[in-house]
């Protein structure tokens, strides 16, 4: 009867162990890789991202800390294969983000399906998550992308569509006309889903002559619940100068009361003059012509600004047969958005200069830092003349679409 009576107790303060552990070790989830993503492993592409969040109440004394990552796959016996990717103590904050090294994968293991599993400790208990299973692939493209920023942007968007998609900021809109100092309303809509969110914040940014994003100020921060609707109303600044401007909103959402991964969205451009005269017959007039193109610029209404190409530079060489890096940069608060078309341009006069290759087409989103490797190969060379890329991209604002050159430079045989 003692036997009996010790093995209960022994096998309830299992139970109650495994429950507390499970306890412990809610609140990680794998954003990314979802089940069934396609990774491709290239030359150029030789790595993937591993991403997590975190809705563990934040506590600065207890805090998650990942300790493993292994990368799994099975043997042709049904065995699983494991592979330790990274190994050390690191805090897993709400959205973490961890750099996963794919030349590290045995050869001969691609293309196959794998998953990652991940250890964490938390509150001295040592917790165990598996992401989907996702395949990995091999390919040998001669153009490539390389996407420099700290998370690939497919990656990233995958991971938050979720808490993202539906978010839009209907006012101000590229119509509207403000007097600095005047007062804006700011409107933000969503198709509601599962997640709360909550506004909590109102950046107003410029657009300079050279269309580079310039931070004004932060003009509000605040709560204020976002279901379907929600406006703020804001005053801009008194002190501002005549041009485009736009809000950045930011958008929380909250998971479990707390907060989890950020939106950021956009208002479209509107002008912004130094002074306005309404005369008797109700007809204003401002201090800057709204048709003024060096304070408003039409393509920047449309989105197509923050964005340069550095290489190649204007005035360089480059060999016909050889590879040519095509350096962007994208600035964070820019409204460009995919790029889809790369095209090899002979420059004539600037109005009529042709086209000689089209050297991709399709649909790749914009990180703040990429990279476009091309084998540059152009038919009927010209030495004499000059070359430059175009680059069509589509804008955050719907239907528009934006172009963007290189500098010109000259092709050697």
């Amino acid at each position: 009867m003692l036997m009996r009576t010790t093995s209960v107790i022994f096998l309830f303060a299992w139970v109650a162990t495994v429950f507390a552990q499970q306890q412990q070790c809610q609140g990680i989830e794998v954003l990314y890789p979802k089940a069934d993503a396609v990774i491709a492993q290239s030359i150029e592409q030789a790595s993937t991202y591993l991403i997590l969040g975190n809705t563990n109440e934040d506590d600065n004394n207890n805090k998650p800390t990942l300790t493993k990552v292994s990368l799994i796959h099975l043997d042709d016996k049904n065995q699983e294969v494991i592979q330790d990717m990274w190994t050390g103590q690191d805090e897993i904050l709400r959205v973490s983000a961890i750099q996963q090294d794919l030349t590290k994968i045995r050869p001969g293991d691609v293309p196959n399906t794998f998953w990652f599993r991940i250890i964490t400790q938390l509150n001295g208990s040592q917790c165990q998550y598996e992401s989907g299973k996702f395949k990995i692939t091999t390919t040998a493209s001669i153009f490539a992308f390389a996407c420099l920023s700290a998370v690939k942007a497919d990656s990233y968007s995958d991971a938050i569509k979720e808490f993202c998609d539906g978010i839009e900021v209907t006012a101000p809109i590229d119509t509207d006309v403000f007097v600095a100092g005047q007062n804006a309303t700011v409107t933000v809509t969503r198709i509601p889903n599962s997640h709360e969110k909550t506004i909590t914040g109102l950046d107003l940014y410029s657009v300079d002559a050279s269309g580079n994003p310039k931070y004004v100020q932060n003009t509000w921060t605040g709560q204020y619940s976002l279901n379907t609707q929600a406006s703020i109303s804001d005053d801009i600044p008194t002190s501002v100068a005549a041009g485009y401007y736009y809000y950045r909103v930011w958008v929380t959402n909250m998971i479990n009361g707390q907060h989890g991964p950020d939106c950021v969205k956009t208002s479209r451009t509107f002008k912004v003059t130094s002074g306005s005269h309404t005369n008797d017959a109700g007809v204003t007039s401002y201090a800057e012509s709204l048709d003024d193109h060096s304070y408003f610029k039409p393509e920047f209404a449309k989105g197509c600004f923050g964005l340069s190409i550095k290489e190649p530079a204007e005035g360089s060489t480059q060999k016909q047969g050889e590879h040519v890096s095509v350096q962007l940069s994208r600035d964070g608060a820019s409204q460009t958005d995919s790029l889809t078309k790369v095209e090899v341009y002979k420059y004539v006069d600037g109005v009529n200069d042709e086209s000689v290759r089209t050297i991709w087409s399709g649909q790749e989103g914009l990180t703040n830092a990429f990279v476009i490797k091309d084998h540059l190969n152009i038919p009927n060379l010209d030495t004499s003349a000059s070359y430059y890329y175009k680059l069509d991209v589509t804008s955050q604002v719907k239907g528009e679409t934006c172009s963007f050159q290189s500098g010109a430079f000259k092709v050697t045989a």
